[in-house]
């Protein structure tokens, strides 16, 4: 894919699949510093930049985060994560648009990368806030907003055609028959 290609930030969105088993190939530091990167220029509300990142690639502390988080089984091959926070202090209105917006941008930078991953969501799950506060020793402004497991796919899948007219409306909500 050519980076200077207007087409291939669409390729990337278009293309891109959650992947829920990954092989044990480790992701690189710069990898990774390029992901971390991308979920920091991901726009906020106000320049409030609310957005923190809680890296983790110990095997015992992702394995912990399964057992209370029941969707979180890409955990298990995933050579790391990166949970997604936001300080309520610094934002309290939309930390979560800019969590959620920061968590996108994090996916994307990994496809383009020939990485893959999956969005696993934290808030507004209390229970989940909760036991990861508590595991993670966050501070109380700070809430986890979301997992994202990172990691070459086991078995990659074709992009899915999701496009949907219906879903489109135009100057009012139409009806679709």
């Amino acid at each position: 894919m050519d980076q200077n290609s207007p087409c291939s930030a669409l390729d990337l969105v278009f293309k891109r699949r959650s992947c829920r088993v990954f092989t044990d190939t480790p992701i690189t530091p710069e990898e990774l510093d390029s992901i971390l990167r991308a979920g920091c220029c991901a726009p906020t509300s106000k320049a409030l930049y609310p957005c923190h990142f809680l890296v983790v690639d110990s095997r015992s502390e992702m394995q912990k985060i399964c057992e209370y988080h029941n969707m979180s089984k890409a955990l298990v091959t995933a050579p790391l994560c990166v949970i997604t926070c936001a300080d309520t202090a610094r934002s309290w209105a939309s930390w979560r648009d800019d969590a959620a917006a920061a968590t996108m941008n994090m996916s994307l930078c990994a496809e383009a990368l020939g990485l893959n991953s999956c969005w696993l969501g934290v808030y507004p799950r209390i229970e989940r806030v909760n036991r990861m506060k508590e595991q993670f020793s966050l501070p109380d402004s700070i809430i986890p907003y979301s997992i994202l497991a990172l990691g070459h796919a086991d078995s990659p899948k074709p992009p899915l055609g999701r496009f949907d007219p219906s879903c489109v409306h135009y100057n009012r909500w139409q009806r679709n028959s």
